[in-house]
Formats: structure tokens, sequence, C-alpha cells
């Protein structure tokens, strides 16, 4: 028996207008850590921030506070957030 959340996305899907514009997604900003240096930086785009790790991934644009709010609490001491 099929999964009823299943099925119900499939129709959803199949009953959505195919001839509809894509929505463009809004720029993102990846905020980076290297824990041992503990730093914390900013990477444009969707990143795998090479010499750290990813902390976050936010919305990025005019008059937003995502990325400044991840710095943050990027910055903020283990065990704060």
């Amino acid at each position: 028996m099929a999964d009823p959340h299943v099925v119900a996305l499939l129709l959803a899907v199949a009953a959505a207008d195919g001839d509809a514009p894509a929505r463009r997604l809004p720029p993102v900003t990846t905020v980076c850590r290297a824990v041992r240096a503990h730093t914390c930086w900013t990477e444009p785009g969707e990143s795998r921030c090479p010499t750290g790790e990813v902390f976050r991934i936010v919305i990025d644009g005019p008059g937003r506070t995502d990325v400044a709010t991840a710095l943050d609490d990027c910055r903020k001491p283990s065990g704060s957030q």
C-alpha cells in the first residue's frame, strides 16, 4: 500500500502548473569556522568551506541581517548559542 503522504505529494506535483516560470532562489552566503583557530568567516554562495567546516548557510541580500547574526553566533563560545 502506498504511503498517503507520498501519494498526496505526487498528486500536488502533478496538479502544479508546469508552464509557470521557476522562481529564482535568493542568494546565500556560507558562514565557515575553524574550531581550533577560533575563527569564523564567510564564503560566497553555497560552499563546503575548504579550510574549515560549515557553520551555517544563510540568505543574503540588501536589508538582511542573517549573515551578521550567523557570524556573531559562530564567534560565541561553545555552548552559549
